[in-house]
């Protein structure tokens, strides 16, 4: 006779993040994310954190993300008002 031992319990299964400190070439200045390390892929396939922020839709970003977005978006619009 075979015992089958059965959990009653849910299992919780939740992502495996880590801080980050990532570089923000044009805000000049490191921003600490809580990323998944496929996360981080994605940021570095995307040629560094301005670039996938600037190049990703609001809806998939995090709040956090949106305001750095916002940030990079009005360092941009500044300096090419300067150049002019």
């Amino acid at each position: 006779m075979y015992l089958i031992q059965t959990s009653k319990q849910k299992k919780r299964f939740l992502p495996n993040l880590h801080s980050f400190s990532l570089r923000s070439d044009i805000l000049g200045k490191n921003i600490t994310f809580r990323l998944s390390v496929n996360g981080l892929r994605t940021i570095e396939h995307n040629f560094g954190l301005d670039n996938y922020l600037l190049t990703t839709q609001s809806s998939k970003l995090s709040p956090k993300a949106l305001e750095i977005k916002k940030l990079i978006q009005l360092a941009i619009k500044n300096k090419v008002e300067i150049k002019q």
